[in-house]
């Protein structure tokens, strides 16, 4: 990696150390971008989420990856994990109403269905279901690719064609998002072919997931 000398000569360089974390996540090595991101200091500026993004992806793939092991306490571990702000990665933690967590609730279901603990895994439902997806002021609180987890819930609470109804919806609601119509495609478990610059963290710990259900 060409980034990694750079940035170890260069520690107090923030952009430099995200670049960093970034090849490390692409390159599938989440227990080092987990220690850098620890580390590193972001400094605050608008619309510095980039940290935050970074670090619950590294998080949720360390969770999948035990999921797949089937070490269902650790994943949760990295569940709860994934779900707070760390004050060095330059972001502060948003009303609880514009925090999109489906994707660690569903984890967490899983997790806790594994382990057969059936309180708690109603209850990563219900957070799901009570999720209202919205956008005030151009500003949306949703991630899209979460649309996936509601329809997977829908489908447990309900039935298979209200899930993919309400995918519709929502299809229709936000015609231009790439990522909605890729949750849609994939809940049909029709070809959803998606660009790794049109994938973001959400995208690609669900895949990763998916990839996990069928090998186990």
């Amino acid at each position: 990696m060409v980034i990694e000398p750079f940035y170890k000569s260069h520690a107090d360089n923030y952009i430099a150390g995200i670049l960093y974390a970034k090849t490390l996540l692409r390159n599938e090595q989440f227990e080092k971008c987990d220690a850098l991101l620890s580390t590193l200091k972001i400094l605050p500026f608008e619309g510095a989420t980039i940290g935050r993004q970074l670090f619950q992806e590294t998080k949720l793939m360390q969770a999948v990856k035990e999921i797949k092991s089937t070490h269902y306490k650790k994943a949760l571990q990295f569940i709860t994990s994934a779900k707070s702000w760390p004050v060095n990665l330059g972001v502060g933690k948003p009303y609880d109403e514009d925090i999109d967590q489906r994707l660690e609730d569903w984890l967490d279901y899983v997790c806790y269905t594994k382990l057969r603990d059936e309180a708690a895994a109603k209850q990563s439902l219900e957070k799901i279901i009570h999720f209202y997806p919205q956008v005030d002021n151009t500003v949306s609180n949703f991630l899209p690719a979460n649309h996936l987890v509601s329809a997977w819930t829908i489908e447990k609470m309900s039935s298979r064609k209200t899930a993919e109804e309400w995918l519709q919806n929502q299809a229709m609601l936000f015609p231009s998002n790439k990522i909605i119509r890729w949750s849609l495609q994939t809940y049909r478990n029709e070809p959803a072919p998606l660009s790794e610059d049109e994938k973001n963290g959400a995208v690609r710990v669900l895949e990763q997931f998916m990839k996990t259900l069928k090998t186990n």
